[in-house]
């Protein structure tokens, strides 16, 4: 929690230790499984933010972090497909 000008904001807090080691796109588990991932996340980020530029900052490092385990970009943008 960020306390600015006196108003209580919320941000995900990520731990320095945190290696982001979501399932590997080229694993053989159903896309449904696959999907629920990024969807989860996503939920998970829109329901903690308390300021919409705290949300697209961690958006997009999701989307990194899905893209280093082999995920396409397009694939892990798309929100809802």
């Amino acid at each position: 929690m960020i306390n600015e000008s006196g108003v209580l904001e919320t941000d995900v807090f990520i731990k320095p230790t945190d290696s982001h080691q979501y399932l590997h796109s080229s694993f053989c588990h159903r896309g449904a499984c696959k999907r629920s991932i990024r969807f989860a996340q996503a939920m998970r980020l829109s329901r903690i933010w308390s300021k919409s530029s705290y949300f697209e900052k961690r958006a997009g490092e999701l989307v990194r972090f899905l893209m280093e385990r082999g995920y396409r970009k397009a694939y892990v943008e798309v929100s809802d497909k």
